[in-house]
């Protein structure tokens, strides 16, 4: 929004955006390998699988517990570093348990805003 300038007309209950200028808004490619996690209290767990996603993706469940990405433990990845793994990698291996069972699978991480 840092390109927009917001104005609120209270007395007119109306909100307008706009733009001073006409060019174009840059910003990085986000990168994904098109799978949600939701932090909990014991580590993450998948929370949704994307339609972009990999084949491969489908060998995830929602709410399999996630232990490792990258190689990394979840309990030492936060969102920039996340970020940062996305941004860098082609392939990001993901580690979960279901059923007292460990299971990785390699996604490839794609453009979903190129």
């Amino acid at each position: 929004m840092r390109h927009f300038i917001l104005t609120y007309d209270r007395k007119n209950a109306l909100t307008r955006i706009e733009r001073p200028e006409d060019t174009p808004i840059e910003m990085k490619s986000i990168r994904s390998t098109g799978v949600g996690y939701r932090r909990r209290i014991d580590g993450w767990s998948i929370w949704h699988i994307y339609p972009y996603a990999d084949q491969a993706a489908q060998a995830l469940q929602i709410d399999d517990v996630v232990t490792r990405v990258a190689g990394i433990s979840v309990a030492d990845i936060d969102c920039d570093l996340l970020r940062q793994i996305n941004s860098t990698s082609e392939t990001v291996e993901i580690e979960i348990e279901r059923d007292d069972r460990r299971l990785t699978v390699t996604l490839p991480v794609v453009d979903i805003i190129p």
